[in-house]
């Protein structure tokens, strides 16, 4: 025990290093954040640590705490994607892929888009670097529908302009920048239904000036998509 608490092994070097973002600046934040004080290497209090940093860098993630003894710690994080904002009461939170609240700002955000899930988010206890209190199913669908999004390319966000769930009726409307309304319906098979979808919406200007395009799994089971020149308000 004598030991395992020498200085040798105290805490001395502290680094950062974020997978998916070359940012100097954000490594410092997030190694400036970790505020451990001198201490053994074999004690750290780790969820401690984490929660410290999430809190105060809310815009990455922690992966794992790495020890390089005799006295170094290495943190691993990934930079959160910003996909959407939610307003609530007038404030705007900018959300990550995974529901957590990246920021709080009191300016609408540009070239980001709404989402609107009804009662399912309870934004009354929203905070940054903590993820949103939401209704279990809702959670899993939305989680799901980033997922799907950014598996066919991060730049589709990019077209989204406001995101519509509806739990009750299984029902996700996504409203494109171009006007188009993208309906998945229902949430199985969602993956498949978001690349038909989207590949319907490149096909042909007329697909991207206005209407609705519809995916969806018919009687037989198939994977379908349809367009509609239909007018959609929410």
């Amino acid at each position: 025990m004598i030991t395992l608490n020498s200085t040798v092994f105290s805490v001395k070097n502290i680094s950062a290093i974020i997978s998916n973002a070359d940012d100097a600046p954000l490594c410092q934040k997030v190694k400036d954040s970790a505020q451990i004080e001198p201490q053994s290497i074999f004690f750290l209090d780790e969820s401690k640590i984490i929660q410290k940093i999430t809190e105060s860098v809310p815009e990455v993630k922690v992966i794992k705490l790495e020890r390089k003894f005799p006295d170094k710690l290495i943190i691993h994080a990934k930079k959160r994607a910003r996909v959407c904002y939610i307003k609530y009461e007038n404030v705007f939170y900018i959300i990550s892929e995974e529901l957590t609240v990246i920021d709080i700002i009191n300016t609408r955000p540009v070239n980001l888009a709404e989402l609107f899930a009804q009662d399912d988010i309870d934004m009354s206890s929203a905070q940054k670097g903590h993820a949103l209190a939401a209704h279990k199913t809702a959670q899993t669908d939305i989680t799901n529908l980033f997922g799907c999004i950014k598996n066919i390319g991060q730049e589709y966000f990019d077209l989204i302009q406001k995101i519509y769930y509806f739990r009750k009726s299984n029902d996700i409307y996504l409203k494109t920048t171009s006007g188009v309304f993208i309906h998945l319906s229902y949430t199985d098979k969602l993956q498949e239904k978001v690349q038909i979808a989207f590949s319907l919406y490149n096909h042909t200007p007329l697909y991207r000036a206005n209407g609705v395009i519809c995916a969806y799994i018919d009687t037989e089971g198939n994977l379908k998509a349809s367009y509609r020149p239909e007018e959609i308000e929410f």
